[in-house]
Protein backbone atom coordinates (compact mmCIF):
# COMPACT_ATOMS: atom_id res chain seq x y z
CA UNK A 1 0.00 0.00 0.00
CA UNK A 2 2.71 2.55 1.24
CA UNK A 3 4.22 1.65 -2.48
CA UNK A 4 1.18 2.84 -4.24
CA UNK A 5 0.52 5.88 -1.98
CA UNK A 6 4.22 6.92 -3.39
CA UNK A 7 3.50 6.47 -6.72
CA UNK A 8 0.29 8.15 -7.09
CA UNK A 9 1.95 11.15 -5.37
CA UNK A 10 4.79 10.94 -8.30
CA UNK A 11 2.15 10.98 -10.43
CA UNK A 12 0.38 14.18 -8.83
CA UNK A 13 3.56 15.95 -8.83
CA UNK A 14 4.30 14.51 -12.66
CA UNK A 15 0.55 15.91 -13.35
CA UNK A 16 1.87 19.20 -12.26
CA UNK A 17 4.14 19.98 -15.39
CA UNK A 18 1.33 19.38 -17.88
CA UNK A 19 -2.62 19.49 -17.75
CA UNK A 20 -5.53 21.19 -18.16
CA UNK A 21 -8.65 22.14 -16.43
CA UNK A 22 -8.69 25.83 -14.70
CA UNK A 23 -11.69 26.97 -12.70
CA UNK A 24 -12.80 23.79 -13.08
CA UNK A 25 -10.49 21.99 -10.70
CA UNK A 26 -12.03 22.35 -7.23
CA UNK A 27 -12.51 20.61 -4.13
CA UNK A 28 -16.63 20.54 -5.16
CA UNK A 29 -15.94 19.25 -8.81
CA UNK A 30 -13.49 16.52 -7.34
CA UNK A 31 -15.86 15.43 -4.72
CA UNK A 32 -18.46 14.78 -7.55
CA UNK A 33 -16.44 12.04 -8.92
CA UNK A 34 -16.64 8.66 -7.91
CA UNK A 35 -15.99 5.06 -8.11
CA UNK A 36 -17.24 3.65 -11.47
CA UNK A 37 -17.69 7.30 -13.15
CA UNK A 38 -17.12 7.11 -16.32
CA UNK A 39 -14.01 8.68 -18.31
CA UNK A 40 -17.35 11.34 -19.97
CA UNK A 41 -18.94 11.91 -16.50
CA UNK A 42 -15.84 13.11 -15.54
CA UNK A 43 -14.64 14.97 -18.26
CA UNK A 44 -18.52 17.22 -18.05
CA UNK A 45 -17.49 17.74 -14.48
CA UNK A 46 -13.40 18.64 -14.58
CA UNK A 47 -13.33 19.39 -18.37
CA UNK A 48 -10.74 17.64 -20.71
CA UNK A 49 -8.27 16.11 -19.23
CA UNK A 50 -4.86 15.25 -20.18
CA UNK A 51 -3.73 11.69 -20.86
CA UNK A 52 -0.63 10.46 -18.54
CA UNK A 53 1.45 7.54 -19.00
CA UNK A 54 1.23 4.73 -16.26
CA UNK A 55 3.76 2.47 -15.86
CA UNK A 56 4.72 -0.84 -13.01
CA UNK A 57 1.20 0.20 -11.24
CA UNK A 58 -0.62 -1.99 -8.78
CA UNK A 59 -3.29 -1.45 -7.04
CA UNK A 60 -4.90 -3.36 -4.32
CA UNK A 61 -8.68 -3.67 -4.62
CA UNK A 62 -11.10 -4.44 -1.72
CA UNK A 63 -10.84 -8.04 -2.17
CA UNK A 64 -7.27 -8.02 -2.42
CA UNK A 65 -6.43 -8.22 -5.97
CA UNK A 66 -4.40 -6.44 -8.06
CA UNK A 67 -4.56 -4.85 -11.53
CA UNK A 68 -2.10 -4.86 -13.71
CA UNK A 69 -0.81 -0.84 -14.96
CA UNK A 70 -1.80 -2.02 -18.50
CA UNK A 71 -5.05 -2.04 -17.84
CA UNK A 72 -4.98 1.68 -15.53
CA UNK A 73 -5.44 5.22 -17.72
CA UNK A 74 -4.21 8.20 -16.07
CA UNK A 75 -5.94 11.62 -16.66
CA UNK A 76 -4.85 15.25 -15.18
CA UNK A 77 -6.31 18.04 -14.68
CA UNK A 78 -4.53 21.02 -13.20
CA UNK A 79 -5.21 24.74 -11.66
CA UNK A 80 -2.88 27.44 -11.55
CA UNK A 81 0.52 26.78 -9.99
CA UNK A 82 -0.17 24.25 -7.19
CA UNK A 83 -3.67 22.79 -7.48
CA UNK A 84 -3.74 18.84 -9.49
CA UNK A 85 -5.89 16.47 -9.83
CA UNK A 86 -5.11 12.87 -11.06
CA UNK A 87 -7.86 10.28 -11.85
CA UNK A 88 -7.29 6.65 -12.42
CA UNK A 89 -9.06 4.70 -14.84
CA UNK A 90 -9.57 0.82 -15.76
CA UNK A 91 -12.24 0.13 -18.43
CA UNK A 92 -13.32 3.64 -19.05
CA UNK A 93 -14.09 3.94 -15.22
CA UNK A 94 -13.00 5.65 -12.09
CA UNK A 95 -11.34 3.22 -9.83
CA UNK A 96 -8.79 5.98 -7.81
CA UNK A 97 -8.59 9.67 -7.52
CA UNK A 98 -6.02 12.04 -5.61
CA UNK A 99 -5.31 15.39 -5.67
CA UNK A 100 -3.24 17.69 -4.65
CA UNK A 101 -3.23 21.71 -3.57
CA UNK A 102 -7.08 21.82 -3.06
CA UNK A 103 -9.00 23.94 -0.91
Amino acid sequence: MRACRLLLFTLVCCAGAAGCGGPRVNAANYNKVTAGMPISEVEAILGTGNPMVVEDVELAGDAGAKVASKSIKARSWRSGDTTVVVILFQDDKVVGKLSKGLD
